[in-house]
């Protein structure tokens, strides 16, 4: 009798406690923020921005206008008209940004006055203030959703975003010329090697048809290569150069007075090196950087390592004609002949032969390259690289003038040793 009762109790009590639970008002989660929602629309939009080649591929151009605690400017014309649309904003701004480069940092709203007298209805709420920017007839409204802002989303300037146009100048060249890190952008773009080097400065890559009276720091002339770590080049500067036929004072260049012009009588130019890309003691645009090789041996060394690195994949060498010889030479390599190269000219940048030995793995791999010249065309020995180091001999089998260079496998024999102990003996 007394089991039942305690089981009648429990039900009566744990009834109790889910009507009571029923009864309490059940926790309602807040509305979404609309306009919030609207910002991330922004983001998802054009995050695709932070990418500039998205941007200039999208029909945004560079209006060459710096703002201070803006930024530069860079205008799609083609979407101006009486429309506020969030998802396609007329005007996206990039500043400076931790690596040097120019980063997105806001969008930026624009309708013509003309178009549209009164101010555009915008983002949801009040926050969002337009103002108009007479030098342009235009209704603007910056949106800060690409970078914190603590004067307010939509706050004209942004006190993070620096105001020194000079830093900013610097930031654009970067941008501009980040790609010709990569040596094959370089030449695809029409840079070429005029085989230059100045102690101190580098190797000089010339764009002949940028050469006008005009200064536009997003296209340098020159581009500047020097030994870098890994043993090739990088990009170290670049160099702008109006001739001075065109332009009998010197170029009006970047803000202030630190940009000093000089003339190069032997090209007839005026020219300014800008060490974008590698610290210079000596300041920003000074003629030479003391941090960059002045030995020509070593920086001619450095170029013959980039113009062959391609040549580390075997499949390279073979579509671009290197052919298989079937010679095996001991404590050399299999060596591999572009048999169109032969002629009477040494140049560093194109050898005749690549010479592979036998990896770890059972493959290939490039340990050397070797320069070949008939001796039917030459009967004294090439003039070869700087200084008295690369000793030419004559291979009586093929009738050729050869240098083994051991760019790619230290030979404790010496860079232009004939031959290497490193590598074995046999194939």
């Amino acid at each position: 009798m007394k089991s039942k009762f305690l089981l009648l109790f429990s039900i009566i009590i744990a009834g109790l406690i889910i009507v009571g639970c029923d009864t309490e008002d059940p926790i309602v989660p807040p509305p979404p923020d609309p306009l919030e929602g609207e910002l991330a629309k922004v983001r998802s939009a054009t995050e695709k921005y932070q990418n500039m080649d998205k941007t200039l591929s999208d029909g945004y151009e560079d209006i060459d206008l710096f703002a201070p605690n803006q930024g530069w400017h860079y205008l799609n014309a083609g979407l101006l008209d009486e429309i506020f649309d969030m998802e396609k904003p007329e005007i996206l701004v990039y500043a400076p940004g931790p690596n040097g480069g120019l980063i997105l940092v806001a969008v930026e709203y624009a309708v013509p006055v003309t178009l549209s007298p009164d101010a555009p209805t915008g983002f949801t709420g009040e926050d969002d203030v337009w103002h108009i920017n007479t030098d342009f007839g235009l209704w603007v409204l910056h949106t800060w959703v690409w970078s914190d802002n603590p004067d307010g989303m939509f706050n004209d300037t942004n006190p993070l975003v620096t105001q020194n146009q000079l830093d900013a100048e610097l930031a654009k060249v970067r941008s501009a010329t980040e790609r010709y890190q990569n040596m094959d952008n370089a030449l695809s773009d029409e840079y070429e090697d005029i085989d230059l080097f100045a102690a101190n400065q580098g190797w000089h890559y010339l764009n002949a048809g940028l050469l006008d009276e005009i200064f536009d720091m997003d296209k340098p002339e020159i581009l500047v290569y020097a030994p870098g770590s890994n043993g090739g080049l990088i990009l170290v500067a670049v160099e702008y150069a109006v001739p001075v036929a065109l332009s009998p004072n010197a170029p009006e260049g970047f803000t202030g007075e630190d940009d000093v012009w000089h003339i190069n009588t032997d090209f007839g130019l005026w020219v300014l090196h800008t060490w974008v890309w590698s610290d210079n003691p000596d300041g920003m645009f000074n003629g030479t950087n003391p941090l960059v090789a002045q030995n020509q041996l070593e920086a001619e060394l450095a170029k013959v390592r980039s113009v062959t690195e391609r040549y580390k994949d075997l499949n390279n060498a073979l579509a671009d004609e290197y052919e298989d010889i079937e010679l095996f030479a001991p404590n050399q390599g299999w060596h591999y002949l572009k048999a169109g190269l032969l002629d009477e000219i040494f140049d560093l940048n194109k050898p005749e032969i690549l010479v592979y030995a036998p990896d770890s793995n059972g493959g290939l791999m490039l340990v050397a390259v070797e320069y070949a010249v008939p001796v039917n065309l030459s009967p004294d020995a090439p003039e070869g690289f700087t200084g008295e180091e690369d000793v030419w001999h004559i291979n009586e089998d093929f009738g050729l003038w050869v240098l083994h260079t051991w760019v790619w496998y230290d030979n404790p024999d010496g860079m232009f040793n004939d031959t290497n102990p490193r590598v074995p003996t046999e194939p």
